[in-house]
């Protein structure tokens, strides 16, 4: 299903956007990465021998809402945007994925579809392990359940503190917590402070809060007024990381 906004996907199961990889190349990814590199060797060398390399351009649909699932996917390169619509028709920022984080896992346990809207953001490259070989390795390798049982639990803990968020949260603390939270995985030190290298509207900041862009443009230009924040076109860097912290405690 397209979304207003958005291209549609070249190939609904993906068969154009393989890119070559080496299966090295794959197995030194899962030897570092902090899920899979718990696993022996054997096991490693599996699963890197049945994951698919994709490539995809930035703003390239990879699942939509309704979808079947495909597999559980590891982000290699670039970022992941998770999305939603309203009743209204509007887009709903739910999530924004770095490097080195694994998605789709909801769906290959239930059976249904997925569950929301999933796009590259930026130039982006993914490695993909197929269901049917997911289960398959699970009934071979069942050490591989308390790595996905934690990969689930830490989905759950984020999830369940975005509501508790949401619900006592000030718009004020919410959006220095997802800045601190964008600081801590794309900031980079700079003469004025710390710039976030990831290129972020404040458009994408309301959605990604359920707000206006114009709430999100008011509070920052009061930070930026108070010193706390330089803001740049596309860009933030925060000038005083303290006071960021302690604006993400006000409550309601």
């Amino acid at each position: 299903m397209p979304v207003v906004g958005y291209p549609t996907p070249r190939d609904p199961i993906g068969k154009s956007r393989v890119s070559p990889m080496l299966l090295q190349d794959k197995l030194e990814i899962l030897q570092t990465d902090r899920w899979f590199s718990q696993l022996p060797e054997p096991i490693l060398a599996a699963v890197a021998q049945v994951m698919k390399a994709q490539a995809l351009q930035d703003g390239e649909l990879i699942f939509a809402k309704g979808d079947s699932p495909t597999g559980l996917y590891c982000i290699v390169s670039g970022n992941v945007k998770v999305c939603s619509l309203g009743g209204d028709g509007r887009e709903h920022l739910l999530a924004y994925l770095e490097t080195g984080n694994w998605f789709g896992e909801i769906s290959l346990f239930d059976g249904l579809s997925r569950t929301h809207h999933t796009y590259a953001a930026g130039h982006t490259q993914l490695l993909l392990l197929p269901q049917k070989d997911f289960h398959a390795m699970l009934a071979i390798h069942p050490e591989l359940y308390p790595l996905i049982l934690k990969l689930l639990c830490k989905r759950l803990r984020l999830t369940l503190s975005y509501i508790e968020d949401a619900a006592f949260l000030t718009l004020r603390a919410r959006l220095a917590k997802r800045i601190l939270h964008l600081t801590e995985y794309y900031g980079k030190p700079s003469d004025q402070g710390i710039r976030i290298g990831l290129h972020v509207s404040q458009e994408e900041l309301g959605k990604m809060l359920v707000t206006s862009r114009q709430s999100i443009s008011k509070e920052l230009s009061q930070w930026q007024k108070e010193g706390v924040i330089l803001v740049e076109y596309g860009h933030l860097t925060v000038r005083d990381i303290d006071k960021l912290k302690v604006y993400s405690q006000k409550r309601k």
